[in-house]
């Protein structure tokens, strides 16, 4: 996984140089379009469904991903603070 995240990544900075000013910068994604646009969603999660079906796992919402996140988080012993301030929530005083 990291090898692809690498690759990924190289491919993304090729679009950077070769856009330039045409390259959304300001958005910083990583799952995004060649210029660094949004995604549109039904590309998300189409190709999150075929994911899903080529792995013979049953149909997810895509957003059941963020929830995998935070239990992993918790379980592996992160602060709740922590989890909430990488989830952009605003964190209760």
């Amino acid at each position: 996984m990291a090898n692809d995240l690498n690759f990924h990544k190289k491919y993304q900075n090729q679009n950077k140089t070769a856009l330039n000013d045409n390259y959304h910068f300001d958005l910083n994604l990583v799952l995004c379009r060649n210029d660094g646009n949004y995604m549109p969603k039904f590309s998300l999660f189409n190709s999150f469904s075929r994911i899903l079906k080529k792995c013979d796992l049953p149909s997810l919402p895509i957003h059941s991903l963020r929830h995998t996140h935070a239990v992993l988080q918790l379980e592996a012993g992160a602060d709740m603070k922590y989890i909430q301030e990488r989830w952009g929530m605003e964190v209760f005083k």
